[in-house]
């Protein structure tokens, strides 16, 4: 790992972080109003079965995964990372956050959707395998 990916913070998703991360989504493709993604973070961040977690360098948001959690599954709803920090540990570091939070709520298994191929490979990587149409893990106990 490089320094420069020493510098990475997690942390839970704020409403403040709803303008970087619209942009954010915006490099996806995905036209998300400021209002409607501040009122989603407020709903994660008060929900117990859902959370938006935050990768920064600084003042800088990275990157965002959205993790739900329902019948000890934990559900990988998002990962995004911005596409100038890619291939920085980002990706990775989100995913163990998200993992994390799945395995602390009591899940077993993690599951994922990943439309592109890219999203795919990178979660292969990370242990899931194909089960259908979603990707799966089973979580450490």
């Amino acid at each position: 790992m490089s320094a420069d990916g020493m510098r990475f913070t997690l942390r839970p998703a704020i409403s403040d972080d709803a303008p970087a991360a619209s942009r954010l989504l915006a490099q996806y493709g995905y036209r998300a109003d400021v209002k409607v993604v501040r009122g989603a973070f407020e709903r994660a961040h008060r929900a117990d079965d859902a959370q938006v977690i935050a990768v920064t360098d600084g003042d800088e948001l990275v990157g965002l995964a959205v993790v739900v959690v329902a019948q000890k599954t934990g559900r990988l709803q998002a990962l995004f990372v911005s596409k100038t920090r890619r291939r920085q540990g980002a990706g990775r570091i989100l995913l163990a956050a998200a993992e994390a939070v799945a395995s602390a709520r009591g899940c077993v298994l993690m599951e994922a959707g990943a439309a592109r191929e890219g999203g795919r490979r990178f979660l292969r990587r990370a242990g899931f395998a194909d089960g259908r149409g979603r990707l799966v893990k089973t979580l450490p106990r």
